[in-house]
């Protein structure tokens, strides 16, 4: 009998978790934006090694952004197994905005915030394709050379109204949180849209440059967390354990 029950409850939470695995969100996806130098090279990128982001992680994409406008290849998640997933942009200028030159020995913080893809006086774009069903948190990467520029940064229903400060492209991080339009243009290094879902798969941002800074309104890169952050995991394994241990104690 112990043993039936034992068998019924594996089978149960076993149910549990592969269903739950079969429809979960993925639970971190990192971009970094490489950008380009004065003779149009394409800036460094993030060792996969590197730890890096808000909500640290490694196995960042590193996306040659030289061109502006165009679609990645499936992007890794920070496991480093290959996703789905898809991320569109269109802007109309990319830099490495690197103040004082690159660190003999760069933090991966460091290297997400060098190169930016940029709008000089347009609205740009950025979608996620093939996104799974679920719940995340988007964290926009945002850095510039000059400072001054101030941009609309919007998600759906969800528009935040910042700036960028000069020399952003170092930690720590500061975010910008205004969401008045008639409220102040704080300036800081990143953004994060809270609690978004896609739509039919799709996730998109846009970019609108107000104005400032000569150089234009950088974003450096991304980071997508699943919500709950992926943590919980380890916390329905512990439920999982508990239950049958108390069926083992029956």
């Amino acid at each position: 009998m112990k043993l039936k029950a034992l068998a019924v409850a594996a089978a149960l939470v076993g149910g549990a978790i592969s269903s739950f695995s079969s429809a979960a969100p993925i639970p971190y996806i990192g971009v970094s934006f490489q950008g380009r130098d004065g003779g149009g090279n394409t800036g460094p990128t993030i060792p996969a090694g590197d730890s890096a982001g808000v909500v640290p992680q490694i196995n960042f994409n590193n996306v040659d952004d030289n061109d502006n406008n165009s679609t990645t290849g499936f992007l890794n998640d920070a496991s480093g197994a290959a996703t789905g997933v898809t991320l569109g942009y269109s802007a109309n200028d990319s830099w490495n905005s690197i103040n004082g030159g690159i660190q003999a020995s760069p933090t991966g913080d460091q290297e997400l915030l060098y190169g930016v893809i940029k709008m000089n006086g347009v609205t740009g774009t950025f979608t996620f394709n093939n996104l799974p069903t679920g719940t995340y948190n988007l964290i926009e990467y945002t850095t510039v050379n000059n400072a001054g520029p101030t941009a609309i940064s919007t998600v759906g229903s969800t528009s935040y109204y910042t700036g960028e400060q000069a020399g952003s492209n170092s930690t720590p991080y500061v975010r910008s949180t205004n969401t008045n339009p008639i409220g102040t243009y704080d300036a800081g290094n990143y953004i994060q849209f809270d609690n978004v879902s896609p739509t039919a798969g799709v996730l998109t941002l846009t970019v609108q440059h107000l104005g400032g800074g000569g150089d234009g309104f950088g974003v450096a890169g991304f980071q997508l967390v699943q919500v709950p952050e992926p943590a919980s995991l380890g916390l329905l394994g512990l439920g999982a354990m508990g239950l049958i241990a108390r069926r083992r104690r029956a």
